[in-house]
């Protein structure tokens, strides 16, 4: 639901998200997976493919160092939870105001 808030908000062309489960509104406390940890390269480069665009025309932000791959995207790690993830960045933010990754990707 967030992120599809932010996609819309962002008229991003593409939202992919893990999906936390809700019966009659209700949060059930499972979560649906539509990223898996191993499956986050594979989807990354054909989305790419789907836009059109090359791998290093597109950016990903994480705080873990298995958000950030393949390297040949731009790396923002924001608010890294593991050193991996620092130093396979291209930017570090540690900044509280998410925002702050903005200016990296204008």
């Amino acid at each position: 639901m967030f992120a599809d808030k932010v996609a819309k908000e962002l008229s991003a062309d593409v939202t992919l998200a893990n999906e936390l489960e809700a019966n009659d509104g209700r949060l059930t406390g499972r979560i649906k997976v539509r990223v898996s940890l191993n499956q986050k390269r594979r989807l990354v480069e054909q989305i790419a493919g789907q836009l059109g665009i090359e791998l290093s025309q597109v950016a990903l932000v994480g705080d873990r160092a298995f958000d950030l791959s393949p390297p040949e995207c731009f790396r923002i790690a924001y608010k890294p939870k593991d050193d991996a993830a620092r130093r396979g960045a291209d930017v570090v933010v540690e900044d509280n105001d998410l925002a702050r990754i903005l200016h990296y990707l204008v």
